[in-house]
């Protein structure tokens, strides 16, 4: 995808992009979509254009999230510490309801999935892997019941 295309999504929705860095310099960078209702049914249908979303499928910004998207994530060495920053910046009231969705494009996309606990999910989408919120988890059998009928609310903060 060309700049000018993230820099559409990013006038959209300044929050989509996000940087870190060290000392003035840029150690990483993490792009998302973050999909409205429709966006999250076309990305589980394999409706969507990955590299060039139509609009109409993104939350608008202030909007709340049904579903966030790793478009693309760069770093090197130190810059893994950044994604402390991305946790934080998904808890958010906005997104803190929303499964994150990503497709690894290399081997250590895939193994940094794998290490952060984002499993392989049946689609229509190829090679989709959902990181699924604690708090959106159904209640597996064995829990107590005073777990399984309370509200997750208070783990997203």
């Amino acid at each position: 995808m060309s700049a000018d295309t993230l820099g559409n999504y990013f006038t959209f929705d300044p929050e989509s992009i996000l940087t870190f860095g060290r000392n003035g310099r840029l150690l990483g960078a993490i792009a998302f979509l973050y999909l409205n209702d429709r966006g999250h049914d076309a990305l589980l249908l394999d409706e969507i254009c990955l590299t060039n979303p139509e609009i109409e499928l993104l939350a608008a910004a202030g909007e709340k999230v049904s579903a966030t998207y790793i478009w693309a994530c760069a770093i090197t060495g130190r810059g893994i510490s950044g994604y402390g920053k991305v946790a934080e910046h998904l808890r958010r009231p906005r997104y803190a309801n929303a499964d994150v969705f990503a497709q690894p494009s290399t081997r250590a996309g895939r193994d940094w999935l794998i290490a952060t606990c984002f499993e392989p999910i049946s689609s229509f989408q190829p090679d989709l892997w959902c990181y699924e919120r604690s708090w959106n988890r159904l209640p597996t059998s064995g829990t107590s019941s005073r777990i399984a009928t309370g509200s997750y609310a208070h783990a997203r903060h």
